[in-house]
């Protein structure tokens, strides 16, 4: 009879889990107050109470496990990072049509450096678009019934965050070997090249994400005891397979290779910035031939320096922004309970959010770069803003 009572706790708990997947305050229950013991000389599964047991550490640890973080904790942190989002994400759609636009003026054909920089641009405003437009569903409380719907808002706007990360690689490594080693790559990263990885990239990681939109689907669930429904997310077959390999490829694998990658050119780049920087202050009257080969790999023009500088702050944006993501993201693989259906599942969803707000800052701070460090940019940008300024005049 105990094992009955405890196996219907136990589905009851399930229920209700997954019935409150979508709203804002999830239920006050204990996941770890039913669990699961093995009798090794009936070598059967028995369930039981766990504040049935006598051991006094078990319990406490059970009580920080449920006060790690509360539900007032919880709705605290949410709210404070959702109502800072609205302002980073409203600031960076201004930022990043100002951006494609001037890009647009400018002429993205004009480098390859100029095509990869306009290309981020548009990636960065299609998921500061896509995050704002679930920040307003999540404001307004849409989610709470329709939990299939926040699962799909969130693989949208990561399709462009993705796009964005892997365009910040290529950026990374493109000036890193042209500046590293000029005389071997300066050639390599032509317009024309640069086209076929930009496309070759996005083909990528868009078809990854379309076996996920194609194997989904949702359904409406009816609950006979609160009559009530929710739409609730359901797989065709194959799907949960799929979505793994989807996990493993586009929030574990590209994430981190992505990070290794910047990471490193960051490093090559910064020093190489200070080479350029310590040889274009010297005071070096004379150079000899040995000193010129050995100085050219380092030695930079206005515009190219400009560049570099250009690509590095961006860099150094990705790698502040996405390193803490990147390791709540491992972190799931080493404490498996650390997820939104699990043990942790209001400290896992309190820091989700933080984790958005840092891409949300990513994705909305490079106009600043652009206007420091390319002075075509920041010439086109006064144009434009006189010109229209010169219009509503006549007007």
């Amino acid at each position: 009879m105990a094992s009955f009572q405890a196996r219907i706790k136990r589905a009851h708990f399930q229920v209700v889990l997954w019935q409150a997947a979508g709203e804002p305050s999830p239920p006050e229950l204990d996941p770890v107050e039913y669990v699961m013991n093995i009798t090794a000389p009936a070598a059967s599964v028995i369930w039981e109470l766990a504040t049935s047991t006598s051991d006094p550490a078990t319990q406490v640890t059970r009580a920080q496990d449920r006060n790690i973080v509360s539900v007032h904790q919880y709705q605290v942190t949410k709210w404070t990072l959702v109502a800072l989002q609205v302002a980073v994400c409203t600031f960076g759609l201004v930022t990043n049509v100002i951006n494609v636009a001037v890009f647009i003026k400018m002429g993205v054909a004009e480098s390859a450096t100029s095509i990869s920089f306009f290309s981020l641009a548009v990636s960065d405003l299609a998921f500061v678009v896509a995050y704002f437009i679930f920040i307003l569903l999540t404001i307004h409380g849409h989610f709470s019934s329709n939990f299939a719907y926040n699962v799909i808002a969130v693989f949208v706007f990561t399709l462009p965050y993705s796009l964005s990360s892997a365009i910040t690689a290529y950026l990374s490594l493109q000036k890193m070997f042209c500046v590293a080693i000029p005389l071997k790559f300066r050639n390599v990263f032509t317009l024309q090249r640069t086209v076929i990885v930009l496309v070759f990239m996005s083909a990528v990681i868009t078809a990854c994400f379309v076996p996920m939109f194609a194997t989904m689907y949702p359904v409406e669930f009816q609950n006979s005891v609160t009559n009530s429904s929710m739409v609730i997310l359901a797989y065709r077959p194959g799907g949960p397979k799929l979505r793994r390999a989807f996990e493993i490829s586009i929030q574990y694998l590209l994430p981190l290779s992505a990070q290794v990658i910047v990471i490193v050119c960051l490093v090559i780049l910064m020093t190489k910035l200070k080479q350029a920087s310590r040889f274009r202050h010297s005071n070096l009257t004379k150079t000899t031939e040995s000193d010129s080969a050995n100085s050219g790999s380092f030695r930079l023009s206005g515009k190219e320096l400009q560049a570099v500088k250009a690509v590095t702050v961006v860099a150094g944006m990705f790698v502040t922004c996405n390193l803490p993501p990147v390791c709540v993201t491992m972190a799931t693989i080493i404490e498996p309970r650390y997820h939104d259906t699990s043990l942790y599942f209001r400290l896992y969803n309190a820091i989700t959010f933080a984790r958005y707000t840092l891409m949300t800052f990513c994705s909305s701070l490079n106009l600043l770069v652009y206007v420091k460090f390319n002075t075509n940019f920041r010439q086109t940008l006064a144009n434009m803003f006189s010109s229209r300024a010169d219009t509503n005049a006549w007007e």
